[in-house]
């Protein structure tokens, strides 16, 4: 999965004004589209207190998406 910050993101993206989440996610010849994560890993939930990620996993300050060819 390739990781790019809000920033970045929204900077390449440029005009969205007339695009769709399928256009500006992957062009054209999408069967598929889906938001992912955050997830919470068993090693990160074990190595810190109960409540630790609970504001970062409310609010993330990223997200994945995941999407297939025709």
């Amino acid at each position: 999965m390739l990781h790019i910050e809000q920033f970045t993101l929204l900077k390449l993206l440029g005009d969205v004004r007339k695009k769709t989440v399928l256009d500006l996610a992957c062009g054209e010849g999408i069967s598929s589209f889906n938001w992912e994560g955050p997830w919470l890993s068993e090693e990160g939930s074990i190595n810190y207190p109960d409540g630790y990620w609970d504001d970062f996993m409310k609010h993330p300050p990223l997200c994945g998406m995941s999407a297939r060819r025709n």
